[in-house]
Order: structure tokens, then C-alpha cells, then sequence
């Protein structure tokens, strides 16, 4: 018998193994990420759209928003799944007054771009419901210049 607890370790595992991480210094604390690694792999990106779609489906949502090319990909199958709009990052202009949106992104690395496309949606008089991404580096602090609710499917512990 898996409890749900369980079950969500494993679906954090199966996503993390499907990105490729590549070592940038020899102290093992910097990575680099191949998240295209994720498309080759349809276990791991199942396993992304189904916890994203779980967390979202029964929620009041207008559309999602994708910061990067890997999560437009990931946004679309979820924009299919509800029947909702989805958004480039750089496009926020035709969104719907007072509608809710989930931002979705790779990595939150300062967080400074992804609070620029907070101010842009609220300057449309929108709302963030939550920023959604794969994994964060938390030695960058980029989740303290995020001005929203974020969900990360699993965030990178990294050696001091």
C-alpha cells in the first residue's frame, strides 16, 4: 500500500531523474539543467503535467502563463486538459480583467524575471494565483523577490 506522501516522493524522484543536471563547479554547490532532457522522457513529463494538472483542475483559473519555451510546452498540455488559455510571459497585454492566472516556470533562479511578469499581469489588472515550477535553486534567493505563492515539484538541495 503507497500512501500519498510516498507517492508524491516518487513523483518528485521520477521528475528529477528525467532533467539532465550537469556539475558547473567542483564543490558540487552550482548546477546547470537540461530541461529539454524532460520531452525525451515521457514518464518524467507525464509525471510534471499530471502534478501540475492535479494541483489546478478544480481551481478558478482564466489561463496559465509560461516563462520559457520547456514550460510554454508544459502549459499547453494544461491549457488543453482544462480548456484554458495559455500566454507567453512577454504577451500579458490581452489577458482578462480580474482573471486568475498560474505562472509556470523551469527553475526560479533570483526570481527577478518572474516578478517582472508578476507586476505586468497585476498591471492588467489580473491576479496570480501561484508561480509553478520544477525545481529552484535556493542558494540564489530568488523565492525572496517573488511576490506570490509558489510550488516548486521539488527544490535542489545543494552541498555547503
Amino acid at each position: 500500500m503507497t500512501t500519498n506522501i510516498s507517492a508524491d516522493i516518487q513523483k518528485n524522484y521520477t521528475v528529477q531523474t528525467a532533467i539532465k543536471k550537469y556539475e558547473i563547479n567542483k564543490d558540487d554547490t552550482h548546477y546547470s539543467y537540461d530541461f529539454s532532457s524532460l520531452f525525451r522522457s515521457i514518464e518524467g513529463l507525464k509525471t510534471v503535467i499530471d502534478i501540475f494538472h492535479e494541483r489546478y483542475k478544480d481551481q478558478k483559473i482564466n489561463g496559465y502563463i509560461a516563462l520559457t519555451e520547456n514550460s510554454f510546452a508544459i502549459a499547453t498540455a494544461l491549457g488543453y486538459m482544462q480548456g484554458i488559455p495559455i500566454y507567453c510571459a512577454d504577451k500579458t497585454e490581452t489577458l482578462a480583467e480580474n482573471g486568475y492566472y498560474v505562472i509556470i516556470s523551469d527553475i526560479i533562479k533570483t526570481g527577478h524575471k518572474i516578478q517582472k511578469t508578476i507586476d505586468a499581469i497585476q498591471q492588467q489588472k489580473c491576479y496570480v494565483v501561484e508561480v509553478a515550477c520544477l525545481t529552484e535553486n535556493p542558494q540564489l534567493k530568488g523565492r525572496s523577490h517573488i511576490n506570490a505563492q509558489i510550488f516548486s515539484i521539488f527544490i535542489e538541495r545543494f552541498k555547503k
